[in-house]
């Protein structure tokens, strides 16, 4: 399905949300994403929540992503150099990449659907979500449970996640598969009218084909014949996480979060992050936000190999680095029941890695800008 059929389908869910009553919940969104190293991505998503009884919900979401490279210089490209072998053979052909500019193309769908049931104080939910893309293809079920304590001042939460995947990466002639279970833990309260709290913890297992078969490794500079990347084929981290959230008497509130992350691939990350809103005139309500980020890289990543080794990759999200993130959210009540909302997003990468046999030319460093339309 190219970018028309992904069009029929958001009109498709316009019109059914037409016929839905005045209660149902709707939000359609649009976020469009671009970097200094030529990447661009274009995400639209719509999700609509229908109320079927006083007890139960229906959920389904629809969303997308179509991703570019549109100024890859590939004539001259690093990576690509000194591959003698026609371009589709590993892009395609016109689908892959435009025969005039070699532009990299890659568009992913994914469909949800999610049924949630009160009973008392304890609310059940149950989802499944289907994602497809040229080279993959995944099957996940999500089952939780949350129970409300103490007059609904505290909500404890467990949720479970299995997802199957299948990696099928063109002109290869191969399926591989990657599974994942997720666990999640959380302990929501609120401690008075104005501050809520909430802790979390997850924990996950991959196993299967965890590296990108379409990476290639320069060892020792031999150009003429480089290694396919080969990562380790099982994955355990752990996940912790808190936000404070607090109202102030301005008609503000702030949000401080904290996340922290490990695995056994000795990649450890923590962030930071703070959030305020604060509501101005006409119902218009401005919300400035900061981020940081700071990992370790994984044991076996290296910028260069001077010989092959048991694992090794060319993947910069397992390299050492830290980034920022700052952004502006401006949302505007439209009419009685609708809100629009406008988000910026500036992201910024520093590390100290060589890029001389990489695709990116340096650090990474990114803008990105939301639409939102949400009836509540």
């Amino acid at each position: 399905m190219r970018i028309s059929g992904c069009a029929a389908v958001i009109a498709m869910v316009f019109l059914t949300f037409c016929e839905v009553h005045a209660e149902d919940k709707y939000s359609g969104w649009v976020d469009y994403y671009q970097s200094n190293n030529g990447v661009r991505d274009t995400s639209p998503s719509v999700i609509i929540s229908k109320d079927l009884n006083d007890q139960s919900s229906l959920l389904l979401k629809y969303d997308a992503d179509v991703v570019t490279a549109a100024s890859w210089d590939h004539k001259n490209s690093k990576t690509h150099q000194f591959y003698s072998r026609d371009c589709s053979s590993c892009h395609g052909t016109v689908n892959g990449i435009t025969g005039a500019s070699k532009d990299f193309w890659e568009h992913r769908q994914a469909i949800t659907a999610g049924l949630s049931h009160r009973l008392q104080e304890t609310d059940l939910k149950a989802s499944y979500n289907y994602s497809t893309e040229n080279d993959y293809r995944s099957n996940a079920v999500s089952l939780g449970m949350s129970q409300d304590l103490f007059s609904r001042n505290t909500t404890v939460a467990l949720a479970f996640t299995n997802a199957a995947d299948a990696i099928f990466p063109r002109y290869m002639g191969y399926v591989k598969d990657k599974d994942t279970v997720t666990y999640d833990l959380s302990l929501s309260q609120v401690w008075s009218p104005v501050t809520t709290s909430r802790f979390a913890l997850s924990y996950g297992d991959q196993y299967g084909l965890l590296s990108d078969p379409y990476r290639w490794i320069i060892v020792g500079g031999n150009t003429g014949e480089p290694i396919a990347e080969s990562d380790p084929d099982y994955l355990a981290h752990v996940t912790f996480s808190m936000f404070l959230n607090h109202y102030i008497m301005s008609e503000g509130s702030f949000l401080l979060d904290y996340r922290y992350y490990q695995d056994n691939w000795q990649v450890q990350s923590h962030t930071f992050g703070i959030n305020y809103n604060q509501a101005l005139f006409s119902g218009l309500e401005v919300s400035p936000e900061w981020r940081y980020y700071t990992q370790t890289g994984a044991y076996f990543f290296k910028n260069f190999y001077n010989q092959p080794e048991a694992y090794m990759t060319r993947d910069l999200k397992l390299a050492p680095f830290y980034s920022t993130q700052w952004g502006l959210s401006l949302i505007y009540p439209y009419q009685e029941s609708w809100n629009l909302e406008l988000r910026y997003l500036q992201y910024d990468q520093t590390s100290a890695l060589d890029y001389s046999w990489y695709f990116y030319n340096g650090d990474t460093h990114a803008q990105s800008v939301q639409l939102g339309l949400t009836m509540h």
